[in-house]
Parts: C-alpha cells; structure tokens; sequence
C-alpha cells in the first residue's frame, strides 16, 4: 500500500478499510496488503493493523 514503501500509518489502515468494504483500489502489491501473512487480503489483516498500530502489536513482514 502506499505508505507500506517507507513506514505503516493509519493511511494504509485506511486504503485496506476502502479496498475491503467500498471498491477501492487494490494494493499495488497484494503481498502489502496481506500484512498477516495468511496468502489473502481480508479482515483479519485490518486486525492486523490495528493491533499494530494502536496496541504495540507485532510489526508486519516485509513485503
């Protein structure tokens, strides 16, 4: 996703909130969008992120 390139922000949070629920763009790299690994971008990525993000929750694999 595109913040994914330098550094996880609440905007990459918010590009895979808009692909999963309102038809937006996909990541240009699925892997990016599959932060938790599982070969797929889908809820449980946004869990994901959110853990990460907001509960000092395990850093994504890199892409």
């Amino acid at each position: 996703m595109g913040a994914m390139i330098s550094q996880i922000d609440v905007a990459d949070l918010t590009y895979l909130v808009a692909y999963l629920f309102t038809g937006g763009p996909p990541p240009p790299c699925e892997d990016e969008g599959d932060v938790d690994g599982s070969d797929g971008i889908d809820v449980a990525d946004l869990t994901y992120l959110v853990a990460y993000l907001f509960t000092a929750g395990p850093e994504p694999p890199p892409c």
